[in-house]
């Protein structure tokens, strides 16, 4: 049945959302714990990709950073909620409650659309934004290595592609994926290709590791009264073809995926909800944000 179609109960704000029903023995966690279990993505990136973990060492499990979905908090306060929409904070209530009832850190982008698409109290609106970018190197360019961390040519020119995958400054600004990060993606780069080929050594076609697989969401400001879904994928990859009797390299290099699409409050949802229910909301969504 359609999201649209569906009657939310007044009992609870979870029942109009993809919360655990009332009747499971863990209940969902209320948006406070959501807050608590839920970092920011920025956060994330920092403690994957810090200076103590430049090089893009082996032997300490695998080499791509995976997180379903994460956050992006961005300047919300309890000031600034007081002059945002209700339904906004209602919306946002519903959200919290999603990220706290399942384990969406670890999920596939697949699924983690599907749950953003359940949650009744938001609709996507048709603004989807899809790019994908491909930064190849000749086998006989050592551009994709780890002394390349300390390039300044190197990381520019990995920069100026990231920018033109994403075409967003708040994609930079709130994940912090800045010249640090780059420069630890180079070094990953470089191992990867290197176990790429070990592995397809005997094989021709292409081969691709995932090295960053990221989802977020961008909650409303007062500046950006939407959420904002953002996906980024980059992977190392080999391309290898027959030549004559023996297997040679092609070439090598990095591809980037970028996916954004706004979500607004669905009105006709949110209005369903008693007044008690979406005041508790509100009390709830604000003291999550009180400094």
């Amino acid at each position: 049945m359609p999201k649209s179609l569906v009657a939310p109960s007044n009992d609870s704000l979870a029942s109009v959302s993809t919360a655990v029903p009332r009747t499971d023995p863990n209940p969902t966690p209320a948006p406070e714990d959501a807050l608590q279990r839920a970092k920011d993505i920025s956060t994330h990136i920092e403690q994957e990709f810090g200076l103590s973990k430049l090089g893009g060492e082996t032997g300490q499990g695998p080499l791509g950073f995976h997180i379903g979905l994460a956050p992006s908090y961005g300047t919300l306060t309890s000031e600034s909620l007081k002059t945002m929409d209700e339904k906004l904070q209602v919306a946002m209530a519903s959200i919290l409650r999603t990220l706290a009832a399942r384990d969406v850190k670890s999920m596939p982008w697949n699924d983690v659309m599907a749950i953003m698409r359940q949650d009744a109290t938001i609709e996507c609106m048709n603004n989807a934004v899809k790019r994908h970018e491909i930064l190849s190197k000749p086998p006989k360019r050592y551009f994709f290595r780890s002394q390349s961390i300390t390039d300044a040519d190197v990381l520019d020119e990995i920069h100026a592609w990231f920018c033109k995958l994403v075409q967003d400054v708040e994609v930079l600004n709130v994940t912090k994926i800045d010249t640090k990060v780059l420069a630890n993606i180079v070094a990953r780069t470089d191992v990867s290709i290197k176990l790429l080929k070990a592995s397809t050594h005997t094989k021709t076609g292409r081969n691709e590791e995932s090295l960053l697989d990221i989802g977020f969401l961008r909650f409303p400001s007062i500046t950006n009264p939407l959420f904002r879904l953002y996906h980024i994928e980059i992977k190392a990859w080999v391309q290898r073809k027959q030549s004559l009797s023996f297997i040679k390299e092609d070439s090598s290099g990095v591809k980037g995926e970028f996916y954004s699409c706004d979500f607004r409050p669905c009105k006709e949802i949110i209005d369903a909800i008693s007044p008690e229910v979406r005041e508790k909301a509100l009390r709830q969504v604000e003291a999550l944000f009180r400094s």
